[in-house]
């Protein structure tokens, strides 16, 4: 596993991703621990998943990834690439919320 969810998220972190696409995501890496614990149990699948292979929920994986990405990307000291840059700041800025 540690080779083949790099390759799976691959480029996610540049790329924004829908619902629908986060859910397909999620669908496969069940239907991949289903195979390899070979079981139907969604249960089983969790567990295996979280204990024995240390693996993270897809929704907190790509969301580290994208920050890191962004957080890197704001950091360059390009010109041409200011706008990108801003938008990259505005991802990663913490969010306030209003009382």
């Amino acid at each position: 596993m540690t080779k083949c969810l790099p390759i799976l998220y691959y480029g996610l972190e540049a790329c924004p991703i829908n619902k629908t696409q986060q859910n397909a995501l999620i669908y496969v890496l069940h239907i991949s621990f289903r195979k390899i614990c070979r079981t139907k149990s969604t249960d089983v699948v969790k567990d295996c998943m979280l204990i024995m292979f240390n693996c993270r929920k897809t929704e907190c994986v790509t969301f580290n990834r994208k920050r890191k990405f962004l957080t890197n990307y704001a950091s360059l000291d390009n010109l041409i690439c200011y706008v990108c840059q801003n938008y990259a700041n505005a991802e990663t800025a913490p969010v306030s919320v209003k009382s």
